[in-house]
């Protein structure tokens, strides 16, 4: 059976950058590769991580075939994003003087659906503001009211 094997600089780089990792993903992958080199079963890992052995195996193999680099680089930031970052923060930054006059997501809208070229639909332009710390306000008075009614119900148990 042939084993998990890496040299101690590896083993020293694999855990410095475990100790740098903010991604939880990056940081497990990480941890089952330290545990392999340290002479731990799958069965133990397994255990420990609460991961299946094919998983375990499989993030053993995808290391020696990328390299440290390329293992550790997060490959999926968004789902679903049109623009990138530094696009929707032009487009909002359009809008900053307008602040006082509080800007309504339709017309946030109507500049992401310009810049993309098709309908973005109204949660990705929620999603934009959420992204840069844009609070949603609601100006329309019977949806604020019944948005407090129905705090001000009690609540079942």
């Amino acid at each position: 059976m042939k084993r998990f094997q890496i040299t101690e600089a590896e083993y020293e780089a694999i855990k410095a950058q475990e100790a740098a990792a903010k991604d939880k993903k990056v940081s497990r992958r990480l941890q089952v590769l330290m545990m392999r080199h340290e002479g731990k079963s799958l069965d133990e890992i397994t255990k420990m991580l609460k991961l299946h052995r094919v998983s375990i195996t499989q993030i053993c193999q995808r290391y020696r075939e990328q390299g440290l680099e390329e293992f550790v680089r997060n490959k999926h930031e968004s789902h679903y994003r049109l623009l990138s970052e530094e696009k929707e923060t032009a487009i909002l930054n359009r809008f900053q003087s307008k602040a006082r006059n509080q800007v309504t997501a339709k017309e946030i809208k109507k500049a992401l659906d310009a810049k993309c070229g098709r309908d973005t639909g109204h949660m990705y332009v929620y999603n934009v503001l959420n992204r840069h710390g844009g609070k949603e306000k609601c100006r329309d008075p019977g949806i604020q009211r019944r948005r407090m009614k129905r705090l001000a119900r009690p609540q079942k148990k």
